[in-house]
């Protein structure tokens, strides 16, 4: 895995975390003992903590250091099954098809609303 990709993975993770717990960035930059516009950073990409900060934060929390270095698995699922679907959509598929998938998907997101 590239450190970019790293850096991805944890970034989505310390997002999870701070909903999880209702927590801002300022909350966690005590808890990992650096400033605040260091863990902004880490939320934007623009770095990666040392495993030692990573370890104390996991620590805090009662979590594995996997749960902030490891992609969610459920994820990694949706992920999955979207790229299933979308290898089902052959190129075969004719416009007016395509329309009415198109629809469909909106049709379903607007259920939510």
């Amino acid at each position: 895995m590239t450190e970019k990709e790293m850096t991805e993975i944890l970034s989505e993770n310390l997002k999870k975390l701070l909903r999880e717990y209702n927590m801002t960035q300022s909350q966690l930059s005590k808890i990992a003992g650096v400033s605040e516009s260091t863990v902004g950073k880490w939320v934007l990409k623009k770095s990666f903590p040392r495993m030692g900060v990573i370890q104390k934060i996991a620590d805090h929390f009662n979590l594995p250091k996997s749960y902030l270095l490891e992609e969610d698995q459920q994820s990694n699922s949706r992920k999955a099954k979207l790229q299933t679907i979308a290898a089902h959509i052959d190129e075969d598929v004719t416009d007016e098809e395509l329309e009415d998938i198109m629809e469909y998907i909106e049709f379903i997101k607007n259920k939510r609303k």
